[in-house]
């Protein structure tokens, strides 16, 4: 058995140095490369950056890191799963939707296929890499949930690679459905203007927009409680239900509990956190408020992302036990990562966020404009490389 990692530089120091480190990077390589002036600055990047995470997951959580795991001594097995990593997001961005799939099945995710059927280029871009990164969203949930939910049944005594494939097969399978139930009838319908091809977005009347902000919202926050539970909530609360509750019957009360988290966190949030913080004059014009406030639930769920991974990862879950046992560093732990997100929030939101960011700061473009999720994503995916890739190098040694 490998001997167990340990803060190179004990707590919470180790913690400290690499949130500084990742967002110090993260900040600089921002600057150099993105200019979020321009109209449509968030794509291509955030479909990239998605992807990126996206097949990093595939390596790690399907295939958890096979055939690389334990090849190379560290960082050299990093740098070779981070090659694998970019080359793969990329072929997926460019390759596979944008010039085949999106080409010759879906014109959705090719903006050349949108431009052929008369779509302006600026918009054609902006449908495209969007619908390429709506898969994303959707697949962070759907390859999780056999996983963290399913808990790999029913192949969880396979081998690698054949238990990542099977896995893989299966979120694939999930993610084309849920994308088609969540974000397809909006496309085919409003984007493209195509009645035919699907109905009328369904959450229209429930949300008061046909734009996909409601879908948004809730599945953002399904990735926030899908990936709370192994990292700061220790597999609580679904590791409580009853061991003579067998699969696949756990992983589906899993789920549906998720989900009814997922949109009760979402309604709160539009109800009574939004009204107090985002401007009248966005909150009274209900041409902007009908989507806006469901799309800004996604925004306030990003704000989470930073805190409760680098609690998890790098400050090593304090406190584990030792306040209140199991259910005490629960609520230690959720309540702070929902205050460090709400200090991030305010920070971003009071301008000198969005100006150390180079986002648009007049208003309401600071609200409708500067989204947060490039950025959150962004910032994340530094420490998710170092953890799954690097496994902590150089901040933690065994």
């Amino acid at each position: 058995m490998a001997e167990a990692l340990k803060p190179k530089w004990g707590q919470p120091n180790t913690g400290l140095i690499a949130l500084g480190a990742f967002t110090i990077i993260a900040w600089v390589v921002w600057r150099i490369v993105l200019n979020p002036q321009v109209e449509h600055w968030e794509q291509p990047w955030l479909a990239y950056i998605a992807w990126l995470i996206l097949v990093a997951a595939w390596m790690h959580l399907d295939f958890q890191n096979w055939p690389f795991e334990g090849r190379w001594p560290q960082p050299y097995q990093g740098l070779v799963m981070w090659v694998v990593n970019f080359v793969g997001a990329i072929f997926m961005v460019e390759i596979f939707f944008q010039r085949f799939f999106g080409k010759y099945v879906c014109p959705i995710f090719s903006y050349e296929a949108l431009q052929a059927l008369g779509v302006e280029a600026g918009r054609a871009h902006a449908i495209s890499y969007g619908a390429v990164t709506l898969i994303v969203l959707t697949g962070f949930v759907t390859y999780a949930m056999p996983i963290i939910y399913w808990e790999r049944w029913p192949v969880a005594e396979l081998k690698q690679p054949e238990q990542g494939l099977v896995l893989w097969f299966i979120g694939t399978f999930n993610t084309i459905l849920f994308f088609w139930f969540l974000f397809w009838p909006y496309f085919s319908h409003v984007a493209l203007g195509q009645v035919s091809a699907g109905a009328y977005p369904w959450w229209a009347d429930i949300a008061g927009s046909p734009r996909p902000g409601w879908t948004e919202g809730w599945w953002e926050w399904m990735v926030i409680y899908i990936f709370m539970v192994p990292l700061i909530w220790k597999g609580l609360p679904w590791s409580k239900i009853p061991q003579r509750i067998k699969q696949p019957w756990r992983g589906w009360i899993a789920f549906l509990a998720a989900n009814a988290m997922a949109i009760i966190t979402m309604y709160l949030l539009v109800i009574f956190v939004e009204p107090v913080f985002v401007p009248g004059n966005i909150v009274n014009d209900w041409s902007i408020w009908s989507n806006f406030r469901w799309a800004h639930a996604l925004d306030i769920a990003c704000f989470t992302l930073m805190p409760f991974i680098m609690w998890a990862w790098y400050f090593d879950n304090w406190p584990r036990d030792e306040i209140g046992g199991e259910w005490g560093g629960f609520l230690i732990r959720t309540v702070g990562t929902f205050f460090a997100a709400a200090v991030i929030y305010v920070f971003y939101y009071s301008g000198f966020g969005v100006f150390m960011l180079n986002l648009k700061h007049e208003l309401p473009a600071m609200w409708t404009d500067a989204h947060p999720a490039a950025w959150h994503f962004w910032w994340i995916l530094l420490p998710l490389w170092n953890e799954w890739f690097f496994h902590k190098w150089p901040f933690y040694e065994r």
